[in-house]
C-alpha cells in the first residue's frame, strides 16, 4: 500500500508469520496519524485473509508490543500476523 508494507519474519516463531510495518519511521502506534493507522489496520487485515489462505491453521495471532514491558524488541511500528494451531 501506498503508507505500509507487510514483510516475512525472518525469525519466525510459526511458518507464515508476517509483519506489516509502515513506510513512515514511527516508534509505536501512539505516534502514527489515522491515515497512517487506517492503512496499516487495512494492509494487516488483507495479510490476515492470505496467511489464513493459504498456511493451516486454527486460528491467527495478531499483535502490537509497545515498550520494554510488553516485550517489543524493534522500536519500529509494526504488527505481528502468524498462523496458530491448537498446542503450539
Amino acid at each position: 500500500s501506498a503508507l505500509s508494507v507487510a514483510i516475512v519474519d525472518l525469525r519466525q516463531a510459526h511458518a507464515g508469520h508476517l509483519i506489516v510495518v509502515p513506510r513512515a519511521h514511527l516508534h509505536d502506534l501512539r505516534d502514527a496519524d489515522d491515515a497512517t493507522i487506517a492503512d496499516l489496520m487495512q494492509l494487516t487485515a488483507r495479510v490476515a485473509r492470505a496467511v489464513a489462505a493459504a498456511m493451516p491453521n486454527d486460528g491467527l495471532s495478531i499483535w502490537h508490543s509497545i515498550g520494554a514491558g510488553a516485550h517489543q524488541e524493534v522500536p519500529h511500528l509494526h504488527v505481528h500476523v502468524h498462523p496458530r494451531v491448537v498446542g503450539d
